[in-house]
């Protein structure tokens, strides 16, 4: 994986990174930023994965706003996240950054639910707005 992810990182300035738990340093997953699927010129996505004991902490939710401010602060001004159309629980994290649906979409050579999100509209601001003024997350 280090192999495909620090390729990504030369050429785009964001792709992968590791997530750790802040009160024991565990890591408990990954998220990112990258083009769609992989695809170079591609909408930037935002994705998460999480070890299963971690899910439903609210991790995911934290990691998301985090990106959603990393791509702000990048100048990008559109960002999607993909997900099983099942995965109740991810597709309940888009919804709380105040993604809109866009639709099922063959991705990764599957159906996804897609959300989308203008960062220039107020309601992903408000989403990441109490990190960024915090500072911290769990």
């Amino acid at each position: 994986m280090i192999d495909r992810v620090k390729p990504r990182w030369a050429s785009h300035g964001f792709s992968w990174w590791s997530v750790f738990r802040k009160d024991d340093d565990l890591m408990i997953g990954a998220a990112t930023l990258q083009p769609l699927a992989a695809q170079t010129g591609a909408v930037p996505e935002i994705g998460w994965r999480l070890r299963r004991d971690c899910w439903g902490k609210g991790y995911a939710t934290e990691a998301a706003e985090r990106i959603v401010l990393f791509a702000k602060e990048l100048g990008i001004p559109e960002v999607v996240a993909v997900a099983n159309p099942g995965n109740i629980a991810s597709i309940a994290v888009m919804k709380r950054l105040g993604m809109q649906y866009r639709g099922i979409e063959t991705h990764y050579n599957a159906p996804c639910a897609v959300y989308q999100a203008n960062l220039r509209l107020e309601t992903v601001q408000e989403a990441a707005a109490p990190l960024s003024q915090a500072g911290e997350g769990h």
